[in-house]
């Protein structure tokens, strides 16, 4: 097998193995792919994709073609990415809540799993509650979508928040630009008083962030998030929620009528 940077060039060797957001994110050098190739018929015979950080690499995805799995692909693609020099050694993770990944293989190649308070909950779309704001609360309010706040404003409002730093916001400075569109930000007398961060991808409809400096504003967002959704997706779609403590567990509980719960693996290597 020979190995070799996934680009433009070569990219159709390997665009069955991989999303469509990780062609777009490839592309844009969000991430860094990788791929193995039979030198004889020129076919792709797996990838790995990976996001380099401030503080570690995080690896996406590590894909084997069917008839190529067990003849140790996987095995040189993770060692091409995590055999570092000593001069730039960091740690490697990988983060799931699917339960099919093959734990045995990873912890066999230096991989072991590392203590996680981190969970996503899943709901439909159709299960976000309706939610009515009384005029009351509505009065001096105003919610817009994210491209209609300064940017530097944004990030100074992030700053100051309980964010988290390992999953919501782990590369510095932080890419507003992974956000959607539709995530929403409510002001009062100008000045950004709570805000709900989105990322869309073909998994989920993912809310990363939500924090409020006034109780009456997260009211008035989440009065507004699952019409502003329905306008693009159905009912039947997936939105997830990223808790990263028992506050962001209680308000992502509070979002929905039925939902479920699955914890986030860290795997670390290094």
């Amino acid at each position: 097998m020979k190995t070799e940077v996934i680009t433009r060039e070569n990219l159709s060797r390997y665009i069955s193995m991989l999303s469509n957001d990780e062609i777009f994110d490839n592309e844009s050098e969000r991430l860094s792919c990788f791929g193995g190739y039979d030198e004889k018929s020129g076919e792709g015979m797996g990838v790995i994709a990976v996001k380099i950080l401030p503080d570690y690499i995080r690896i996406e995805k590590v894909f084997t073609v069917e008839k190529f799995r067990k003849t140790g692909v996987a095995t040189e693609l993770l060692s091409i990415v995590s055999d570092l020099p000593e001069e730039v050694k960091m740690p490697f993770f990988i983060i799931t809540d699917q339960t099919d990944i093959d734990f045995a293989f990873l912890k066999g190649r230096g991989f072991s799993e590392t203590e996680s308070a981190y969970k996503f909950i899943y709901a439909k779309l159709s299960d976000m509650r309706d939610i009515t704001v009384p005029d009351s609360i509505k009065d001096g309010l105003r919610i817009v979508t994210l491209s209609h706040v300064p940017e530097n404003e944004l990030l100074n409002y992030v700053s100051h928040a309980e964010a988290d730093n390992f999953l919501q916001f782990p590369e510095i400075p932080i890419d507003l630009s992974r956000f959607s569109e539709g995530s929403l930000i409510c002001l009062k007398d100008n000045s950004i008083c709570a805000m709900m961060l989105i990322e869309e991808s073909d998994e989920a409809i993912q809310i990363t962030f939500m924090h409020c400096l006034d109780p009456k504003a997260l009211y008035g967002i989440f009065a507004l998030i699952k019409p502003a959704l329905l306008l693009e997706y159905s009912g039947e779609s997936t939105v997830r929620f990223l808790v990263c403590n028992k506050n962001s567990e209680d308000v992502g509980k509070g979002l929905f009528d039925s939902y479920t719960e699955k914890g986030i693996k860290l795997l670390k290597k290094g």
